[in-house]
């Protein structure tokens, strides 16, 4: 298949197997233009011809599109035997759609380099975000749909990339300034001011350059003429972030300094994570001992690392880490001696039994996190949260003179410490659990073993098969704990060719339905998902998808039953896959999945087979096999500590050894999932997924748990 790929960072451009591609007149060219502005999404061919003939000119009639769409189809696939389909220009029920990889479009690649390189700067990667954005503004040729720039119907998204397009510039800026390379960037700060006067965020940038090359003065001018400007033009004073930077050049403020032989983000905290909180003394309180009501005082001290102790993979790795792990132990110990006189020489340390050679451990998880703030109170003694976190740190494996470091970093006497460790490794039930945490990591390496074997049938990626017999799913994929994509298989149900938002209101917008809401403030939300169930009509939810744009901060999962109550009338409008859903059962097993673009569904995995049909809009998954549970950093059971779309590698190194299977999910497609294998999936659109567990072929469609019986002692 030839690749095609299209740029509309310039004039409107294509390329066939790298070569240009002729794409006709102005009108056709409009055509295109008007469905890659659709990112994707299906464009009514009534509403296409409006779009196009909207420069105030006569609409021309069906035909006259239908013949641009074929011109278009001519020059993009020129091999296409005559009456195939489309692959890439697709009539789809009353319209058409351009239907290709997000990185074949210009666009769409430079939209994921920015927020790629947003997510590194807080994580604190400055020098890889420079790299990143300055490969993600190379893809610029002009401006963009240089060419059909007055077509009122690119507008929009013009607007949206030049927005994005100012925001990697300042972002890179941000990052070079991080970097101390503040004489480099500024010739660029003063062009952006000059660009984009209203954007406060490059006068803030460039006074924190000038302020830094020693141009105090510079600086504060630079201030003033933003205040200048903004209230000139916008009739406004400027936002806090610019009264705060008046406030701190003035003052000289520390902060706004790069310290010797350390990249920090300019005038902002940092949020990478890469640092302890430690209490610190006041003056009503100079012993530095907290008030028994746990109130403190913080500050921050920075460290290389992003944990205090963690288990290591091997001997290898033991060696290169242990001396940084050290040195940051040292820093917290005098850190905790400042604060904590009294715990700066404990007494009575007797001699650790360390954890058996046998225990576990497993590669690259941190220890859990210590919570650095202690009141006097629990100085004195192990509280139940401490002596949890000793113990599941010694059942993971962790050396019991690892862990009594850093119970002694966090500021807890020697003798408390020591006593507290014998008695957890001397105890018949932590023995017990020790026995227990051994014979799951033998388990766990016996079933990498096993995937390391299987992951050489995956190598050809997800399987999309078209037409596939009920015999053939369940032997090949279904009995096989294998996944596969059937394409097209509820192309025929009526819910593919009804359900919109505006259909949908119309038939049950009257209805009440639970929805999960404010899960950007919580990257919990998925396990904390009673905190976030919140009840309206099903018509004003409609509402909040279609017009909030692209958002994950409220979504219609499975979880909240909708199909079982109101929305049980949309049964009618699904049918079931024929041999391999059960059709008697298919009434009361759907779970329905409704929400506007970019809802995620963190890694997670479920305890049975499902059947994901993408009803409306696309879905982009990744999954991973059930057998490298161990490489996905498992949490609460069913979900993964590691984020499938930008995984930290350096947190999470076996992530990288996973074999991830990518695709992305058309409408009419079903997905079938086996249980146990963990699936991340981003809406690309307004989506509709409707989800089926109950197949036809029964046993085996559920995990089977044995007894948790032990033989006596």
């Amino acid at each position: 298949m030839a690749d095609v790929q299209f740029s509309v960072l310039g004039p409107l451009t294509a390329y066939r197997d790298g070569a240009r591609v002729g794409l006709g007149g102005r009108r056709q060219r409009m055509v295109l233009a008007t469905l890659l502005a659709a990112r994707g999404r299906m464009l009514p061919a009534e509403r296409l011809r409006e779009l196009v003939w909207s420069d105030g000119g006569r609409t021309a009639g069906p035909a006259t599109l239908h013949g641009y769409v074929a011109g278009l189809r001519r020059a993009l696939e020129p091999d296409r035997p005559p009456r195939s389909p489309s692959t890439v220009l697709l009539r789809e029920g009353p319209g058409y759609a351009v239907r290709v990889r997000a990185e074949q479009v210009d666009a769409e690649r430079f939209t994921a380099l920015v927020a790629n390189g947003v997510t590194m700067l807080r994580r604190g990667r400055p020098a890889a975000v420079v790299t990143t954005l300055t490969g993600a503004l190379g893809l610029w040729r002009g401006p963009a749909y240089a060419d059909l720039a007055q077509a009122s119907f690119v507008l929009p998204e013009i607007a949206r990339l030049d927005g994005l397009r100012a925001a990697a510039t300042e972002t890179r800026l941000t990052a070079m300034l991080a970097l101390g390379r503040h004489t480099e960037v500024l010739g660029e700060l003063e062009a952006l001011v000059l660009e984009q006067p209203l954007r406060e965020r490059g006068w803030e940038l460039l006074a924190i350059a000038l302020y830094r090359t020693g141009r105090q003065g510079d600086a504060l001018t630079v201030v003033r003429r933003a205040r200048t400007r903004i209230a000139r033009d916008l009739g406004l004073d400027p936002g806090a972030g610019l009264l705060r930077l008046e406030a701190a050049i003035l003052g000289q403020d520390a902060s706004l300094d790069l310290p010797a032989g350390r990249a920090v983000l300019p005038w902002a905290p940092s949020s990478s994570g890469r640092s302890w909180w430690v209490p610190r003394r006041t003056a009503e309180d100079p012993s530095g001992i907290p008030a028994d009501d746990g109130t403190v005082e913080h500050t921050t001290i920075h460290c290389d690392g992003r944990h205090h102790a963690w288990a290591a993979t091997d001997d290898q790795r033991r060696a290169g880490v242990r001396g940084q792990r050290q040195e940051q132990l040292r820093r917290l110990r005098r850190a905790v001696e400042r604060t904590y006189p009294a715990a700066a020489a404990p007494a009575g340390r007797r001699r650790i039994r360390r954890a058996g050679r046998g225990a576990p451990r497993p590669g690259g998880v941190p220890i859990a996190g210590i919570p650095m703030t202690r009141t006097a109170a629990e100085l004195a003694g192990l509280t139940p949260q401490w002596r949890a976190w000793t113990a599941e740190n010694l059942a993971l494996g962790v050396p019991a003179g690892e862990v009594r470091e850093a119970l002694l970093a966090a500021g807890l006497s020697g003798s408390v410490v020591d006593e507290e460790l014998t008695r957890a490794l001397d105890h018949p039930y932590f023995q017990a659990c020790l026995r227990l945490a051994r014979e799951y990591a033998w388990q766990e390496s016996l079933l990498d073993f096993y995937g390391d074997l299987r992951s050489a049938q995956l190598a050809g990626g997800l399987e999309r098969r078209v037409g596939l017999c009920a015999a053939e799913f369940f032997d090949r994929y279904y009995f096989a704990n294998r996944p596969v994509i059937l394409a097209g298989a509820v192309d025929d149900w009526p819910a593919r060719r009804q359900w919109s938002p505006t259909s949908l209101r119309d038939r049950l917008g009257e209805v009440e339905v639970e929805v999960m809401t404010g899960r950007d403030g919580n990257p919990e939300h998925g396990w904390q998902h009673d905190a976030h169930r919140t009840r309206m009509t099903f018509a004003d939810y409609l509402t909040m998808v279609e017009t909030g744009g692209e958002t994950n901060d409220y979504y219609m999962v499975a979880r909240n039953d909708n199909w079982q109550h109101g929305l049980k009338p949309l049964a009618q409008d699904i049918r079931p896959v024929p041999g391999i859903i059960d059709p008697v059962l298919l009434p009361e097993a759907v779970t329905l999945l409704l929400g506007p673009a970019g809802t995620v569904t963190n890694l997670h995995h479920d305890n049975m087979n499902i059947l994901l049909c993408q009803v409306m809009g696309r879905k982009r998954v990744r999954l991973v096999p059930s057998y490298q549970r161990s490489r996905v950093y498992p949490r609460g059971g069913t979900y993964s500590h590691v984020d499938a779309e930008l995984p930290d590698l350096d947190q999470y190194p076996l992530y990288g050894q996973a074999t991830v299977l990518a695709e992305v999910l058309e409408p009419g497609d079903a997905l079938f999932v086996p249980a146990g294998w963990w699936h991340w999936v981003r809406a690309l659109d307004i989506s509709a997924t409707v989800s089926l567990h109950h197949f036809q072929v029964p046993p085996g469609n559920h995990y089977l748990h044995p007894p948790l019986v032990r033989a006596d002692p």
